[in-house]
């Protein structure tokens, strides 16, 4: 029999990229199993560019995409691979490609008179240890599908299925799993959670369940929201040593989801569990009076590498690659926090500190206060401490780039 804690990180990863959906098998001619299909996100690894890179390093000269093809042995024995794949890949795939949350100098590949070439040599080997890396993250998170969510739903469900890869946007494909239950637990659980047939993200808020959790099923609750949503990225460097950012991880909601449930996140995190939020990145439509945004896709909360360590029990979570890699973060953290110095020292602590950092409601957290927000004060925005320093120091480093560039 599944454990309360099993529940829990179930719940989670079917909050996060999860629906639920009819079964085709049946217990009886007329009752159906109900099915419960997880998601785990990863990178796509695409090896027709990783191909096409090792190619044009050899013949620095340069190729017309025809010739990429003829001298290239596993791009010639395939023959879906046609001399238009290979110049699209290469005109809108590779040739801005550089990494996340990196500005390069210049293009990857330029092209002139038909032919590609490499014209940034350092980030053409920097994309082939990406691709490695993907594969490699790939090859394991499929085996963290196979093992940990097969081993944690085997007491929850009849049938387990591993489904085939599924395409997702921006480079992100899914592993699934699909768990078929009898249909008396699967009605029990249902009802339970408050969960409806159809995407589980689209309609849920928070589960009263889930608030009612202990303190460690909040927390497995916690692992499971982060396998199946959460990414890396860095901070700005003006929050770190002045060339350094701070890495975060971002529980991503996908912006179909109800608004209402990165703030219920956001309270169960920096209230229920200690763990201080940096800010709840809105989209599009959450915030009518901002004219610029980030972007349509999903929703950020936001938390600090740094605080994850220090506050919440290890493992943050089950995927180990990502835990791995939340390590390998945190060793980077500890040395730029180490370089920080001066008045820099007070712009890190409170920006380390739980959300909200000041006394007056920032523009963003006008969308928070909308949707439930009581930590929030209604007040008119001013400036503060840590938007003056944060000023100066953008425009110190500013005028210190432009001297150098001079």
């Amino acid at each position: 029999m599944q454990t309360q804690s099993e529940e829990a990180y179930f719940i989670g990863v079917l909050l996060g990229r999860g629906s639920i959906e009819n079964s085709d098998k049946y217990i009886s001619q007329n009752k159906p199993f109900g099915k419960y299909v997880l998601r785990v996100p990863s990178f796509r690894h695409t090896p027709l560019g990783k191909t096409i890179i090792e190619t044009l390093l050899k013949y620095r000269q340069g190729l017309t995409s025809e010739e990429i093809i003829c001298k290239s042995p596993k791009l010639s024995a395939n023959p879906n691979i046609t001399v238009k794949t290979v110049g699209q890949f290469c005109g809108v795939r590779l040739k801005h490609w550089h990494p996340i949350s990196l500005q390069v100098s210049r293009p990857l590949l330029t092209r002139n008179q038909g032919k590609w070439k490499i014209h940034y040599f350092n980030l053409a080997n920097k994309y082939l240890e990406e691709q490695e890396k993907y594969f490699e993250r790939n090859k394991r998170s499929l085996d963290f599908v196979l093992t940990h969510l097969q081993n944690t739903l085997k007491d929850f469900s009849v049938y387990i299925n591993i489904q085939p890869p599924e395409p997702g946007p921006f480079n992100m494909e899914y592993f699934s799993i699909e768990c078929h239950m009898p249909p008396v637990s699967f009605t029990m659980l249902n009802k339970k959670y408050g969960l409806s047939f159809g995407d589980a993200y689209k309609h849920l808020k928070l589960p009263k369940t889930v608030k009612n959790y202990s303190s460690a099923e909040k927390q497995e609750f916690i692992r499971g929201l982060a396998d199946a949503t959460a990414h890396f990225d860095k901070g700005p460097y003006w929050y770190g040593d002045g060339k350094e950012g701070l890495w975060q991880v971002r529980i991503a909601l996908l912006a179909d989801s109800k608004p209402e449930l990165g703030v219920q996140l956001c309270h169960l995190l920096q209230e229920d569990l200690n763990l201080p939020v940096l800010s709840i990145n809105w989209i599009k439509g959450d915030m009518p009076e901002k004219k610029e945004y980030r972007g349509g896709r999903e929703r950020h909360v936001i938390l600090w590498v740094a605080n994850i360590r220090k506050y919440f029990p290890s493992p943050f979570f089950r995927n180990t690659w990502k835990e791995e890699f939340l390590e390998q973060c945190w060793q980077e953290d500890k040395k730029t926090l180490a370089n920080i110095v001066g008045k820099r020292r007070i712009i890190t602590k409170s920006i380390l500190s739980k959300c909200p950092r000041t006394p007056y409601q920032l523009e963003y957290s006008t969308a928070c206060t909308s949707y439930g927000c009581h930590r929030q004060k209604n007040r008119v925005a001013d400036p503060t401490l840590q938007a003056q320093l944060n000023g100066k120091l953008v425009e110190r480093d500013s005028k210190h780039r432009k001297k150098k560039q001079s």
